[in-house]
């Protein structure tokens, strides 16, 4: 974590340097971990009870970078300079690097609340503050990564055995009911730039002998199926674990063999409103890699609180004892469903991107 941050930054630094067909040299079982969460804060309570949640993960000293899968507040909150910087400033209490990717709260419905903007200003102003040096994530340590020319937010990078991908996948809702013939070209353009993306990732993947990929994105990849049928296309040749992680249902849901491949799992993470059901600020997914593992990607729930402090001199305490880790009955992210989330509405009217011209959307969570 913080302790190991030089020796980090050399192994990032020596892992995304472009080398032309240059595999990853063989080396000994090496272990390590990040947080997973996304679709939050969505409200106000939730945002002022997100310091606790940081700083739990600042306390797990085997977390070395911070994932989140966008939706950063929730749909039917206007998306001022202030509330954007706001959350922004939340996320840069993380001690280690914030690896982001945006969602359609953050920017592609901001013409729905009151006060309504712009969605392409928005974009515009997301891209300065969550990315303000294109190559870099940021959190309080960050890390370079490799971008997407024209989509600063498509990014990449390889720690040890995974290779790891954001892509700017999310839900678009017309804003005058009907798609323009703009809005839809900046569809289909942002479509070819994701499925391009896919085939960097992978061949990044390749290059460097990763032993598992996973990307990371704000909508479930299904709708266009372009995209997923692109994601078939080059899990199959890969053969090795590949891990889909997403927000947008809000609660947590784990697909094995997802798209009908055996080497594909998705994971849904837990977010939107916190209800007597569940605590969205109140856990976070703990992955962790172990490179000597035939699928080395797994996860498990932590729950606020439970993660020993890092700085105590206690002697009940260790600074290295690994977290307790508990699933809740209500949020398990071990539970194999695909029944639709308690709080996602029973008739979805909008959908993903591509969507024809005359498709109504009016969802805002």
């Amino acid at each position: 974590m913080r302790r190991h941050l030089l020796v980090l930054a050399l192994a990032v630094c020596c892992v995304l340097i472009p080398v032309a067909n240059a595999a990853r040299p063989a080396q000994a079982a090496t272990t390590f971990s990040f947080a997973l969460i996304g679709d939050l804060p969505y409200t106000t309570a939730d945002a002022a009870n997100f310091p606790p949640l940081a700083a739990d993960i600042n306390n797990d000293i085997d977390v070395s970078f911070v994932a989140h899968t966008g939706d950063t507040k929730g749909g039917d909150m206007a998306c001022t300079d202030a509330t954007m910087q706001g959350r922004f400033d939340m996320f840069e209490t993380f001690e280690d690097a914030f690896w982001f990717t945006p969602g359609d709260n953050d920017w592609s419905d901001c013409g729905f609340p009151t006060p309504a903007f712009d969605p392409d200003e928005r974009l515009a102003f997301l891209r300065n503050l969550f990315y303000p040096t294109p190559g870099m994530t940021t959190g309080s340590s960050p890390r370079s990564v490799d971008f997407q020319s024209g989509y600063v937010e498509n990014t990449k990078f390889t720690q040890d055995c995974v290779t790891f991908g954001a892509i700017h996948v999310l839900w678009r809702a017309p804003l005058s009911g009907t798609y323009t013939p703009d809005e839809l070209a900046k569809i289909a353009a942002r479509n070819a730039a994701n499925v391009a993306w896919v085939d960097s990732v992978f061949d990044t993947a390749e290059a460097q002998s990763s032993e598992a990929v996973l990307l990371l994105m704000q909508a479930d990849p299904t709708n266009p199926p372009v995209l997923s049928d692109k994601i078939i296309e080059r899990a199959s040749d890969f053969g090795k674990q590949v891990v889909i992680a997403h927000g947008d249902g809000h609660n947590a849901l784990v697909t094995p063999n997802f798209l009908g491949e055996s080497n594909i799992v998705r994971w849904q993470v837990i977010g939107g409103r916190s209800n007597a059901n569940k605590n969205v600020v109140g856990q976070w997914a703990k992955v962790d890699v172990d490179c000597s593992a035939t699928e080395p990607i797994s996860q498990g729930d932590v729950l606020v609180g439970t993660t020993p402090t890092t700085t105590t001199t206690t002697t009940t305490t260790s600074t290295t004892a690994p977290p307790t880790t508990t699933s809740p009955t209500t949020t398990s992210p071990s539970t194999v469903t695909s029944t639709p989330a308690a709080d996602t509405p029973a008739v979805i009217t909008g959908i993903y991107e591509p969507v024809t011209a005359t498709k109504q959307a009016v969802r805002l969570d």
